[in-house]
């Protein structure tokens, strides 16, 4: 079984159990703050999206700016009021062969968190299977299975609340099968929680398998053909932007081969980080690089990092403490920063210190109590 990841900013190939870096660079460009796309694949030379790209199929894009946006090419030909996290354009399928023209080639099936639509051409509505109807909270992907793949025309549908991934046949509507993450083998070492705070996830066919990917925990989970779990693949530290099977009959990837995914699928972790980064500025928390850190010598400084659940928390009670004490404060994300956490002896996150003239005074690890802090605080 080969892959192709995207991931960090790095490409992978995953082959046989084993991880090769093949060369820097993610799947998306990004330009200032708008995202190019460049589709040398049907000979556009570069496309520039202001917003985040969410998902693409074909000529079609899903642009979230206020609203959630369609391009086809460079033409933006719909804009919708609601939210809309998936984008697949049909193929050839068993039910336009039956002449059900709902499912024809050509038609645009969106996925957003309330349902699943199909559209024509004219993106007149011609479908419709809704969250209530298939018994889940939050739809977060939603695709046709394509032909001379095993379930072949069902909707395959990933559901957020404790990670439900559906197959269901769209017109009785009713699932064919349904794996949830007490029975995807991997329950160990991951609470429900934290599935319920994840909001990606890929599933593909591969060869005779089922692939699950777990894009922000950086985690793959293969099946058998009926769902049966096989293995988990964990080779990567960081969150999976995007995964795409290998081409079929390539011995080696050559840059001409994966060019088209690395130009048109977006690294959203980059985005996110970015946007984060902002939001954690307007607390009155600067945001610090590793350079920033070798002058600092007075200070509160948070350090986290980008999967923490409980980091959010404790900056907005620094936030509050600023109210009562007049200190300065700083948010370190150290995810990628492997030495300098062994240097620091930083095992969980958060991990919030107060400095004084260079020196560690105070050391709060995970989730901060804030009486405890104000209480430190005053001391210094």
């Amino acid at each position: 079984m080969r892959l192709l990841i995207s991931s960090s900013n790095y490409l992978y190939e995953y082959n046989e159990g084993k991880l090769n870096k093949i060369k820097k660079g993610s799947f998306w460009k990004k330009s200032g703050p708008n995202y190019v796309y460049k589709d040398t694949y049907h000979g556009k030379e570069k496309l520039e999206f202001k917003g985040n790209v969410i998902d693409f199929s074909e000529d079609y894009f899903i642009v979230k700016t206020r609203f959630f946006q369609m391009y086809k090419g460079v033409d933006l030909v719909r804009t919708f009021k609601f939210d809309v996290n998936s984008i697949q354009v049909l193929k050839e399928n068993i039910y336009s062969r039956q002449g059900d023209m709902r499912f024809a080639p050509g038609n645009i099936l969106i996925g957003s968190p309330e349902f699943v639509a199909i559209y024509d051409e004219s993106l007149n509505p011609l479908y419709e299977v809704t969250a209530l109807e298939l018994g889940v909270n939050e739809i977060i992907d939603a695709r046709m299975i394509a032909e001379g793949q095993k379930g072949a025309g069902h909707l395959r549908i990933i559901a957020k609340d404790n990670l439900t991934v559906l197959e269901i046949n769209p017109i009785t509507k009713i699932a064919y099968s349904t794996i949830n993450f007490k029975t995807m083998g991997l329950i160990e070492g991951i609470n429900d929680y934290a599935f319920n705070v994840k909001n990606r996830a890929q599933v593909l066919n591969v060869e005779d398998k089922v692939v699950l990917v777990l894009n922000d925990l950086g985690i793959i989970l293969v099946y058998d053909e009926y769902y049966k779990f096989q293995e988990k693949i964990e080779l990567l530290k960081t969150p999976i932007d995007f995964l795409t099977p290998c081409f079929d009959g390539v011995d080696e990837i050559e840059e001409d081969d994966y060019r088209q995914y690395i130009d048109m699928y977006g690294s959203r972790m980059e985005h996110e980080n970015i946007r984060r980064m902002d939001k954690i500025n307007k607390t009155g928390t600067s945001v610090l690089n590793m350079d920033d850190l070798q002058e600092l010598t007075d200070g509160v400084i948070i350090y986290g990092s980008r999967d923490c659940v409980h980091c959010e928390g404790a900056i907005d009670m620094v936030s509050d403490a600023h109210k009562e004490f007049d200190f300065k404060s700083y948010y370190m994300d150290l995810s990628d920063e492997e030495m300098y956490r062994k240097e620091k002896d930083i095992k969980s996150y958060p991990t919030t210190v107060i400095l004084k003239d260079g020196q560690e005074k105070h050391r709060f690890v995970g989730k901060l109590n804030y009486e405890d802090f104000l209480e430190k605080l005053e001391e210094e």
